[in-house]
């Protein structure tokens, strides 16, 4: 099972970003997905979007409070999608997460694995906050019996915690620990390993600040060290995040 997960920066139709998805890819997890259409679209892209969204399978949209850069309370509007590119793959929504708690996205994958799906709130708790207390109160249905990955943006990083000393990104990382969860990333990379960042602040433009924000967490039974890779620069054309590769074994799935 091959999946990707990527914030696509908005934008996700309108853009054509949506034909940035792999061909090769089982499960696409689009963060910041809007799927407004341009009113003047040439017809082969409009042609090649309604082929696409019939990948569709689960869109979710959700609001914020986030500061601007004058410091003006502004909401923002963002978007979690779901396409599915092959048949053998079931997904089911599951809405188990308090309903203020807007930027989760969970569900479960032929009734065998189950998903969750964070956007952190960088004005938040650290970014992290809100899927900390998530992790203490639905650890029960998160831990159980049925495997869980834990992804997303999470606008969050062992850099920022001098700044933000609570909620702290290590302390997150420990908790998690607890739950034998580890990030793929880190895993692959080694840990704090920021040359391959997957966020550039000015997109294609060098100089901008560059971080590692963009995560994939499992237990590490199943990752596979080579199974595991990020995109490389040329996807800052279409997004400031590049997006995360991740292939699993389907004996989760079917065994």
């Amino acid at each position: 099972m091959k999946m990707m997960v990527w914030n696509c920066g908005k934008g996700f139709v309108g853009s054509n970003k949506f034909r940035k998805i792999k061909d090769d890819t089982d499960i696409s997890i689009i963060l910041e997905c809007d799927l407004n259409e341009r009113k003047k679209m040439r017809k082969e892209d409009r042609e090649a979007w309604g082929r696409e969204k019939e990948n569709l399978k689960i869109y979710a949209e959700y609001r914020y409070d986030n500061l601007d850069d004058v410091g003006k309370t502004e909401k923002k509007c963002f978007g979690f999608a779901i396409f599915v590119h092959n048949d053998k793959y079931e997904l089911e929504e599951e809405k188990i997460i308090d309903e203020w708690l807007k930027q989760f996205l969970v569900f479960t994958i032929n009734n065998k694995v189950r998903v969750v799906v964070y956007h952190g709130n960088p004005d938040g708790l650290n970014g992290i906050g809100d899927l900390r207390y998530a992790i203490d109160k639905y650890k029960t249905v998160f831990f159980g019996a049925m495997p869980v990955f834990i992804c997303g943006d999470f606008n969050s990083n062992t850099n920022n915690d001098y700044k933000k000393p609570f909620h702290s990104h290590r302390e997150f990382e420990n908790i998690m620990e607890t739950y034998g969860m580890k990030s793929y990333y880190d895993i692959k990379n080694g840990y704090r390993a920021e040359k391959k960042p997957t966020w550039r602040q000015r997109r294609m433009n060098k100089g901008g600040a560059e971080n590692h924000i963009d995560y994939f967490w499992g237990r590490k039974e199943f990752f596979e060290k080579d199974k595991f890779s990020i995109g490389d620069s040329s996807w800052y054309r279409y997004s400031d995040h590049v997006p995360l590769f991740i292939e699993l074994n389907d004996d989760i799935i079917f065994n």
